[in-house]
């Protein structure tokens, strides 16, 4: 996991959660929207060291929310299960569309003919991970106590990180899209045209 990507996240965010799980001696840290696993962080309780560990100046961190939390295991954590294992998870696909929506790169999976839209920037923190994919990276879908679906991505057996998913698909969104496939179309008819 990259530190500095995962610390510009959580910077934006205004949020920075370092979760120690004793029972199995991991560690997670967390922006409130994606929990990411790093097996080699310093247990570190003071908020002056979480500031130097993370590059984030007094300034910036007036406004943020800091947690320091311990738990015996990683099931269960607000609702979120961040063990290796659950018998609750689906198989998901990633979709090789994106779609800008505003400022972000939306991605989405999907699992059981269902669609799950993530924030891509998300993914930072584990990016060399996925980058350097040897056919171990695989995605899967959860559920939280509430039954809202988020990702948990696994390298090979080892689970890295959990992502929450965003809601974008509304009225407006769906009425921009169907104008937007009704152009492609159109286009695709002209291009074919034109050979």
């Amino acid at each position: 996991m990259k530190i500095s990507k995962f610390s510009r996240l959580a910077q934006r965010a205004k949020y920075l959660d370092i979760i120690y799980f004793s029972g199995s001696g991991t560690t997670w840290m967390s922006n409130g929207y994606g929990f990411y696993s790093t097996m080699s962080f310093p247990r570190i309780s003071d908020v002056g060291e979480i500031l130097t560990a993370f590059d984030i100046t007094r300034k910036a961190a007036e406004d943020m929310h800091f947690g320091n939390l311990a738990y015996d295991s990683p099931d269960g954590l607000q609702d979120i299960d961040l063990d290796n294992y659950s018998s609750e998870e689906a198989d998901a696909q990633v979709m090789q569309v994106v779609i800008s929506v505003g400022d972000r790169i939306l991605k989405a999976v999907k699992a059981a003919g269902q669609l799950i839209f993530f924030d891509g920037a998300l993914l930072g923190p584990i990016q060399d991970e996925l980058a350097d994919d040897d056919g171990y990276i695989r995605h899967y879908v959860r559920r939280d106590a509430k039954g809202t679906p988020y990702i948990v991505i696994k390298n090979g057996t080892i689970a890295i990180a959990a992502i929450m998913p965003v809601k974008v698909l509304n009225s407006l969104f769906m009425d921009a899209l169907k104008d937007f496939y009704g152009l492609c179309l159109t286009q695709a008819d002209l291009e074919a045209s034109r050979e």
